[in-house]
């Protein structure tokens, strides 16, 4: 009878636990766009960024997939059945459940404000980049499809005052149509440089002062005025000056 007995319960464990692996024992609620239209149901990520289980597959298993319904801030737990298959190509954005709480699954990088224009919404938000990189590495030139925002608002171009509002938001960087970046923000504004202008010559030095004219009634001066008329000639002037200079040094 102990035997039956353990059979049982051996039995009742093993029921338990096909029922535990129908329906995941950790799911969380998430709402996507997709080309369809807005969607929402149950993901189950096993304790990965949402963000990295999307990337890691072409397809997202979805469960209780169904219209959104902006009435229920939850939808309708699932049922017990096979999840939806959603091919990741088809999906726009995905709205993820809080973030975990394990601070290792954060990645801290530099933050830069971007816009992006989608067909139909325009999403304003922060992307964060790894050092040396900028928005269009991460969101158009990246290897990951799926690229999470931080501080989203979306506008709708049908309807200006359809504006919603996510701590994160994931974007499918495939269906990104135009990015705009601020790019690295300045503290100051850096001054102007100065126009080039060609060097100035150094100024020529200025002339000599002319030298002091002879007194008119001086000898020497008769002598000049006697030389410049003709009457004299060099030699003459010189010997002339030569016995008036003799003349007036002798005491």
């Amino acid at each position: 009878m102990r035997l039956g007995r353990n059979r049982a319960a051996v039995a009742e464990v093993a029921a338990r636990e096909d029922e535990h692996e129908s329906t995941p024992y950790e799911l969380a609620a998430v709402e996507l766009l997709t080309v369809d239209g807005s969607m929402s149901g149950w993901i189950a990520t096993d304790g990965a960024r949402t963000s990295d289980w999307l990337n890691a597959t072409d397809a997202a298993a979805i469960h209780g997939l169904r219209p959104h319904d902006a009435a229920q801030s939850v939808p309708p737990y699932p049922e017990a059945q096979p999840p939806t298959s959603v091919d990741r190509d088809r999906i726009v954005w995905v709205i993820p459940p809080p973030l975990p709480a394990n601070r290792h699954l954060r990645l801290h990088r530099r933050r830069m404000r971007v816009r992006i224009e989608l067909d139909g919404y325009d999403i304003v938000g922060q992307v964060h980049v790894r050092p040396g990189a900028d928005a269009n590495d991460a969101i158009l030139r990246g290897t990951r499809a799926m690229v999470p925002l931080t501080d989203v608002e979306v506008r709708s171009h049908d309807d200006a005052s359809n504006c919603m509002m996510r701590p994160v938001l994931i974007v499918n960087a495939t269906h990104v149509l135009r990015l705009i970046s601020d790019g690295p923000r300045r503290t100051a504004a850096a001054p102007e440089p100065e126009p080039a202008t060609a060097a100035l010559p150094a100024p020529a030095p200025p002339p000599p002062p002319p030298a002091a004219p002879l007194p008119a009634e001086s000898p020497g001066h008769a002598l000049v005025v006697l030389l410049e008329a003709g009457i004299i000639d060099v030699v003459e002037f010189q010997a002339m000056r030569a016995r008036i200079g003799a003349t007036t040094a002798t005491p």
